[in-house]
């Protein structure tokens, strides 16, 4: 929508159109190619697996031979799901697409003692576990279990500036505000950017958040993470985050749409066991105290005769609980949670110091907006699903996310509340997820859908808005905005662990196809607004703002990705990590837009029509 504005000035401006009013990424295509990184096996990295992690390593006699067609299985602790691998001809073995827990690792070949280690894999990490199995008669029962001590070392290779944070971290460490991206701030270099986080001397819109793989990539406003521009919400309830890891630098391939830090969680999943927790926050207006200025000036209204107004009501509740357990034991598992964020805050309206010259009447009227006034705001979140596992090879996940909130906000000190505006946010997201294995590979493909609303409402849209500069702003605010983003996305990735080749390799390829409605309509200034200054004795606006036209901004985007990469290790203590990602984008509002004549003509026939003295110029803006 054109926005036009009357001002008082001393040269004539050219009419400037606003055709794209929100930031969206340049470039429609892009090929990447990943880092190539050498690393020892001794550096604290880890794989870019999405959601899952991996377990690769040898199974050797008690003389070092090679063994060959062993079986090797992983064992969750939780749920007593399994996943088994055959050693190769050189005894290599590959257990891929695991969900981070605790497992049980048996190595067994028939004519040699089995050998179980216990180990915890964490999202993202490729680790390297050998087993050294000892003769002994021919059987398959009898196995002993030696536990693996915390302290033993464990091979990571990748060349990713990463930090992983466990959910120790996360049930040790306090966070007011319950937002999981907080304790991102425990990787290096990482910051906090309003209600979102970055890295890198960015800003918070070159991040991307993968929660179970899904992008919560936000195309269409600041903030990096759908939900988080200007909101006092929080992305994902934290309770059903079981862990996730920060990379700052160096990232894989497989990860799209992010120059700064990438977050990649995963959820909880129910166990054979039904568990569930609660919590509750609870604060009001008597476990406040008033600041000493404030109590200060109360004492002396008392002290004169006058009332000291009450406390403001500065409510907050928050609440929340989550249960998983088994439908069917070790096979299918629900998890589900609600957070509650119920806020009440107070913000004080007061006149400005620039009042002379008001006329009498006017700044009567202007002093019965001031006072305190509330600023309510209700976050709700809640996340379930259901993990299916039928048989050994197969495994699927279905879950919904939900994030509802609303906001009164945009008042307080020379913005009365006639100023304010309602803020709906609304963000749900539903995945369907299958990972298939067969031998050394994996395959994980899922299908996601995202909604996302943003629309911020004057409070008083039939008032037209007054502002007296540095004194006070009456009326309704200027701009109702309603931007909408539908995201359904496809993702495939395939991995393939082999060794031979100059040495042991994992490939992974992948591809992403995602079909992105934006609905934008941002009429600018639909609410009238006029300026009184005291140049010239407020006797009539200096300013006024009307906006016409058309508001609707909306557009239609294919993403589509894809990436090949490779974690290459020809010797034992060195791994290439190799990979190259191609990006097409069909529309990314980036177009070198033109003002029509036609709109031209209008703005200028338009301007024709404004009560000039021939003295004064008019620009527009």
């Amino acid at each position: 929508m054109t926005q036009v504005v009357r001002r008082n000035a001393t040269t004539t401006g050219d009419t400037q159109m606003i055709g794209n009013i929100f930031k969206l990424q340049r470039s429609c295509r892009a090929v990447t190619l990943a880092a190539v990184g050498l690393i020892a096996m001794t550096a604290a990295g880890a794989s870019a697996q999405t959601t899952t992690a991996r377990i690769t390593g040898t199974v050797t006699g008690d003389n070092g031979a090679p063994v060959a067609d062993a079986i090797v299985t992983a064992r969750s602790i939780t749920t007593n799901l399994t996943r088994s691998a055959r050693t190769s001809g050189n005894a290599f073995y590959a257990l891929t697409g695991l969900t981070p827990a605790e497992y049980e690792i048996t190595a067994r070949r028939i004519g040699l003692q089995p050998q179980t280690k216990r180990i915890r894999v964490y999202v993202g990490q490729s680790i390297g576990l050998d087993f050294r199995l000892a003769s002994q008669a021919v059987q398959l029962s009898g196995v002993e279990i030696s536990a693996q001590a915390a302290a033993e070392q464990t091979e990571r290779r990748s060349t990713e500036v990463a930090t992983n944070i466990t959910q120790e971290q996360m049930e040790a460490i306090p966070l007011s505000e319950r937002n999981f991206l907080g304790l991102a701030l425990l990787a290096p270099g990482v910051r906090r950017d309003g209600g979102s986080i970055t890295s890198g001397a960015q800003r918070a819109n070159n991040i991307n958040v993968f929660v179970d793989g899904v992008s919560f990539k936000n195309d269409i406003l600041v903030g990096g993470v759908v939900g988080q521009d200007a909101s006092k919400g929080n992305p994902f309830p934290q309770n059903a985050v079981q862990e996730f890891r920060v990379i700052t630098q160096q990232y894989k391939a497989e990860y799209q749409k992010a120059t700064s830090a990438i977050i990649t969680a995963t959820t909880k999943s129910g166990t054979n066991n039904w568990e569930g927790n609660a919590f509750g926050l609870f604060q009001n207006e008597n476990a406040i105290g008033r600041d000493y200025f404030t109590q200060f000036r109360c004492d002396s209204l008392e002290t004169a005769g006058a009332v000291c107004p009450d406390k403001p009501r500065l409510d907050k509740y928050q609440i929340g609980a989550d249960l998983g357990g088994p439908l069917v034991k070790d096979k299918l598992f629900f998890f589900g949670s609600y957070e509650g964020n119920l806020q009440t805050r107070a913000a004080d309206v007061t006149l400005g110091t620039n009042i002379a010259g008001l006329a009498q009447k006017t700044l009567d009227s202007l002093r019965t907006f001031t006072g305190n006034f509330e600023s309510p705001f209700r976050g709700h979140l809640g996340f379930a699903k259901l993990t299916y596992a039928p048989r050994e090879r197969h495994r699927f996940e279905l879950s919904a996310n939900i994030r509802d909130e609303y906001d009164i906000r945009s008042f307080g000190l020379q913005d009365s509340y006639d100023n304010a505006e309602w803020f709906f946010n609304d963000v749900y997201t539903y995945l369907l997820k299958h990972q298939y294995t067969r031998g050394n590979a994996l395959n994980e493909a899922s299908v996601s859908y995202q909604y996302y609303h943003w629309n911020p409402i004057p409070l008083n849209e039939d008032k037209v808005g007054v502002r007296y500069t540095n004194v006070l702003k009456v009326g309704g605010r200027s701009t109702r905005q309603d931007f909408t983003q539908k995201r359904f996305s496809f993702r495939d990735d395939i991995t393939y662990a082999r060794s031979g080749w100059f040495g042991d390799h994992v490939f992974k390829v992948g591809t992403n196809i995602d079909n992105v409605i934006y609905d934008v309509i941002r009429p600018l200034n639909g609410v009238p607004q006029y300026t009184f200054e005291p140049s010239n004795g407020w006797a009539f606006p200096t300013t006024a703002a009307a906006g016409f036209g058309n508001p609707d901004l909306s557009a239609d985007n294919r993403q589509v990705g894809f990436f090949l990469q490779d974690d290459w290790a020809p010797v034992e203590r060195l791994t290439l990590n190799l990979g190259v990602r191609w990006d097409y984008e069909s529309d990314m509002i980036n177009n070198d837009w033109v003002t029509p004549d036609s709109i031209r003509s209008a703005v200028a026939a338009w301007r024709a029509t404004l009560p000039c003295d021939g003295t004064q110029r008019v620009r527009e803006q």
